[in-house]
């Protein structure tokens, strides 16, 4: 089997050279790699090239004018020839130096297997991880059938957009990307192919991910659209004419689920009386509560182990 890698970058040439070169450390290299810039306003085609220039066969593609980050995956996964693929961003970089060889190894061995991912580790600038992973000990892959996954997601995703390598094959079946949503389109894609076949977690952090003021998803908290874009990926998803029933019912919970852990703690008693009441319902509220008693807690020690001793340390 042969794989390709995209990274995809807007405004971050900068970090291209340390993405590029945790790919050349990776004991299975890549069969292809390519850069694909979004038209970014402040990287032209020379910051391009001279960024990749010290990596030789990598190839740059520049889109003439700027596609948004939905249809900018769509285009390239369409292009992809090579039986896999891995989709990252330039301002991540890989830590797990035989993850590519490990992930194409599951992929070859087993036909049902539709993807492969682990465990990606927030860092901030200078490369220090801002949260500890907690990974399953004694364990080194964790297999998710297709039906239990599908089941988690409907409540949580848990399958990174970025350091998780795809079968190819899977999009015969379920185009990439297929519901354009800016903030969720990676969970929507994965919901919508977990019916296709299990997943494989590599119970190792394998990626860094870079914290800095330009992350799409960091800049959607503080603009307050990441809760509508969520609710509105799960309309989406409920929309969708190849859904069981079973697939609705965890679908609509886990949006409920979702609405009570994202409202304000002042306007969590109208959302609650908002949702219909099953046997969950309650449970729901007291999780929602309990995690607003916790983020306080956390925010507070933060702040107290800022003041007295410097930068903290939180875990995930």
């Amino acid at each position: 089997m042969q794989l390709t890698v995209v990274i995809f970058t807007y405004n971050y040439a900068k970090f291209l050279p340390d993405v590029l070169a945790s790919l050349l450390r990776q004991t299975r290299a890549a069969d292809r790699i390519v850069v694909s810039d979004d038209c970014s306003p402040n990287d032209d085609e020379a910051t391009l090239l001279g960024a990749i220039r010290a990596f030789p066969g990598v190839e740059l593609v520049r889109n003439p004018k700027n596609m948004g980050n939905v249809e900018h995956y769509r285009a390239r996964v369409a292009e992809i020839r090579t039986d896999a693929y891995l989709l990252m961003s330039a301002d991540d970089y890989l830590v797990d130096d035989r993850f590519l060889a490990d992930a194409m190894e599951q992929l070859e061995g087993d036909d049902n297997v539709i993807g492969v991912f682990g465990y990606h580790q927030p860092v901030n600038g200078a490369g220090q991880a801002l949260a500890h992973r907690n990974v399953i000990p004694g364990r080194s892959t964790t297999r998710l059938a297709a039906a239990d996954l599908r089941r988690e997601l409907a409540y949580e995703n848990n399958v990174p957009a970025i350091c998780t390598v795809v079968r190819t094959a899977v999009h015969a079946h379920v185009p990439a990307y297929p519901i354009l949503n800016r903030h969720c389109g990676d969970w929507q894609q994965w919901y919508l192919l977990a019916s296709l076949g299990d997943m494989i977690r590599v119970e190792r952090v394998v990626l860094a991910y870079r914290m800095h003021g330009d992350n799409m998803s960091t800049t959607y908290e503080q603009e307050g659209k990441a809760a509508a874009m969520m609710l509105e990926a799960y309309d989406q998803l409920l929309a969708e004419p190849s859904l069981t029933e079973q697939d609705r019912t965890h679908l609509r919970r886990g949006r409920q689920r979702f609405w009570m852990r994202s409202a304000s703690t002042r306007d969590l008693p109208r959302t609650v009386l908002r949702q219909p009441w099953t046997t969950d319902t309650l449970a729901m509220v007291g999780e929602a509560l309990l995690e607003r008693v916790a983020r306080n807690v956390e925010r507070r020690r933060a702040k107290l182990y800022h003041r007295f001793l410097g930068p903290g340390v939180t875990r995930m």
